[in-house]
């Protein structure tokens, strides 16, 4: 024999299928009224007595409810329900979402949003419990701003700004509201979060679980005008991810050709000015090789990315990697694809090849760091073995490089940790008797006296 509030409890079920739907709120408030006080708190203690199972009961009608009034868009019956039942985190699916999340996951409207809200907030912020309701979070650690903004529902989002959500709050991957902007690759929607952020100079540099800040998340998304917007929003310009690479690390790595080098431009144009008399900061940072992005982009074979990067900051050719290497050492192996070996340059690699050669001649009569720059100066750079560009250039077999550096006459009787000079070099390779017989002849035919010693 059921009880007569379970009684009521079934009546109300039937009354809730036809009130809200037919929005009869007056049929809903009489149900509710006759309700009896419920204490949620008080369930734990009375497990397994009646009082447990018909506030177990009560719960769940009310879960129910809550959930078709947010489904039928009904907003008096949903506030009638939390007018005596104020529980706004129960959670519902997968994702744990609170009956706030609903009614963004659901795509309500904003009228609907914006009448709760606002009588939630005239409400219940009376308990200081909800009085940060839109910071409520999902399993997601997503709030409600959180799911708007992934769900681009571009009127809702007006309306909760309207209601002053905490824009710091940051999900189980760190991400705050902007970071979830940025996602969207919509500008509008990066620029109303940045216009509604309390302080910039504490929000825009926070970063995620990976260390991204919105900006290095712009730059990975080759989003050019929210990349754009953020520098000229005072963005912090150097702070590198957890690799150390900088912004201009991740611009170079960036795939597409096109955005590649409009990302680069975007940087480059927006960099802070120097102080007087001080060279660019962004070209020399290093990332956890030590590359600067100019050892990056010769890596990577973008010579239209060497060619900008040297005409910026020609100075980034004396930058050492770990491994003590110039950008001229990366510039010089592997001078071939497909492991081809012949006097012929890869038509992929020799762009990098002459933009390198070329910044050397630059360097002439111009001072880096109280050291005089030449080309004669830089080919004489040894890496951590105590090696030239001209050792590797013969290790090799890059003629091509070979003979073009040459023509500085420097570095012919410098000697890698192993005592080798290039002679050595030339004549110890093992790959191809050919090119060693020809680099052998190459040093004998321009430096002849030079180099005698070593051929008897």
């Amino acid at each position: 024999m059921k009880s007569n509030l379970f009684t009521r409890l079934d009546e109300m079920d039937s009354i809730i299928e036809y009130a809200i739907p037919n929005t009869d709120n007056d049929a809903l408030e009489f149900l509710l009224e006759s309700l009896p006080e419920f204490h949620e708190e008080l369930i734990p203690k009375c497990e397994g007595s009646e009082k447990y199972s018909e506030n177990i009961q009560i719960c769940f009608c009310f879960r129910r409810s809550f959930e078709k009034s947010i489904l039928n868009q009904t907003p008096d019956a949903l506030i009638s329900l939390l007018k005596h039942f104020p529980k706004l985190d129960y959670t519902y699916g997968e994702r744990d979402n609170t009956l706030i999340h609903l009614m963004i996951v659901q795509d309500k409207s904003c009228e609907f949003i914006n009448r709760v809200l606002e009588w939630i907030s005239q409400s219940i912020k009376l308990t200081s419990k909800y009085s940060s309701v839109l910071d409520l979070k999902n399993s997601l650690g997503q709030t409600m701003l959180h799911s708007c903004i992934h769900a681009k529902q571009w009127d809702n989002l007006n309306v909760l700004l309207k209601h002053k959500p905490d824009l710091y709050v940051q999900d189980i991957n760190g991400e705050t509201s902007l970071h979830y902007a940025v996602k969207t690759e919509d500008l509008l929607y990066v620029q109303i979060i940045h216009e509604n952020a309390p302080n910039q100079q504490t929000f825009l540099p926070i970063r995620n679980l990976n260390g991204d800040t919105a900006l290095h998340l712009a730059i990975q998304n080759g989003n050019i005008e929210v990349t754009n917007f953020l520098l000229q929003s005072k963005s912090p310009f150097y702070p590198h991810k957890d690799d150390k690479s900088t912004i201009l690390h991740i611009a170079v790595e960036f795939l597409d050709s096109v955005k590649r080098m409009a990302l680069i431009e975007t940087i480059l144009k927006n960099e802070p000015e120097p102080s007087s008399g001080s060279d660019r900061i962004i070209t020399r940072l290093k990332n956890h090789n030590g590359y600067t992005p100019l050892h990056l982009a010769i890596e990577r074979k973008y010579s239209d990315v060497v060619n900008i990067l040297l005409g910026v900051d020609i100075g980034a050719m004396y930058i050492r990697d770990d491994n003590e290497r110039t950008p001229l050492h990366l510039a010089i192996i592997p001078s071939f694809s497909d492991g081809q070996k012949c006097t012929e340059v890869s038509t992929i690699h020799q762009p990098i090849l002459d933009s390198v050669l070329n910044a050397c001649e630059k360097l002439d009569g111009k001072h880096e760091e109280n050291t005089p720059c030449s080309a004669k100066h830089l080919i004489c750079i040894q890496d951590k073995h105590k090696r030239t560009a001209m050792h590797d250039a013969i290790q090799h077999l890059n003629v091509y490089a070979f003979t073009e550096l040459l023509k500085t006459g420097s570095c012919l009787d410098i000697p890698d940790e192993e005592g080798n000079i290039l002679t050595h070099e030339a004549v110890k390779n093992p790959d191809d008797i050919t090119y060693r017989i020809l680099l052998v002849e190459e040093l004998k035919r321009r430096y002849p006296d030079t180099l005698y010693d070593c051929f008897q």
